[in-house]
């Protein structure tokens, strides 16, 4: 009972004490860090977890505060399809390489930043000067030309 009592007269000096001028953000600071300290060296899951689940949460939003919003996008995605009418405009499939060549040149002018086929040329390429070659037996045609 006497322990009771010293305990009871104790906390009510230490409680006028820290009421009175500037003692009790000073108290306040310090019962934090203990807290904290408590917490920290705890052993226990449920006060570990707790806290890892606080940190991670403090990190993320430090990362979403100080990290910039993207900025919208204007890039949009494109389907290009080789259909009839193309067809009968170009010539029949398998088209020249030279032709898909000009085809990427003319959306590389458009702007597209990443050009994917889904296709494969199962064909070699024509090679038109071994066709001339063959038409002209052999003879050279850039001498036969005019000047």
């Amino acid at each position: 009972m006497e322990v009771l009592s010293f305990l009871l007269k104790f906390l009510k000096r230490l409680k006028f004490e820290l009421l009175k001028g500037s003692r009790l953000p000073v108290f306040i600071g310090l019962l934090a860090t203990i807290l904290v300290f408590t917490i920290h060296t705890s052993n226990n899951p449920t006060i570990t977890s707790l806290f890892q689940r606080l940190d991670n949460l403090i990190y993320d939003q430090r990362f979403a505060f100080m990290l910039e919003s993207p900025r919208p996008t204007e890039h949009k995605i494109v389907v290009i399809d080789i259909d009839e009418r193309s067809l009968s405009s170009f010539g029949r499939w398998p088209w020249s390489r030279f032709d898909f060549g000009d085809l990427v040149g003319k959306l590389a002018g458009y702007g597209v930043i990443v050009l994917g086929f889904d296709y494969y040329f199962p064909e070699p390429e024509r090679n038109l000067m071994e066709e001339l070659r063959e038409k002209t037996n052999g003879t050279d045609v850039a001498s036969n030309l005019p000047p």
